[in-house]
């Protein structure tokens, strides 16, 4: 799914993947506002920053081919 040309990738169903994505709409906001800042900090483009949303995994973040891939989930946990 896109999300603002940005793939989320998530372990929800694709066909409750849209309902969850509003109901995740304010803590969404509030960590791309964290990337964002992160990109600048770290002089990254936002293109090489993504969500994913994984609640079964214990992987809070992870690179891979030059992008940062961060989980909504755990800046739910730590931050909301």
């Amino acid at each position: 799914m896109l999300l603002a040309e940005r793939q989320v990738i998530t372990d929800v169903p694709e066909n409750e993947a849209q309902s969850v994505l509003k109901m995740k709409s304010g803590p969404l906001a509030r960590f791309i506002h964290v990337m964002k800042s992160l990109a600048y900090v770290y002089d990254l483009g936002l293109t090489n920053l993504h969500i994913f949303y994984d609640t079964k995994g214990g992987v809070i973040a992870f690179n891979r081919n030059r992008s940062i891939f961060l989980n909504l989930c755990y800046y739910e946990a730590w931050r909301e």
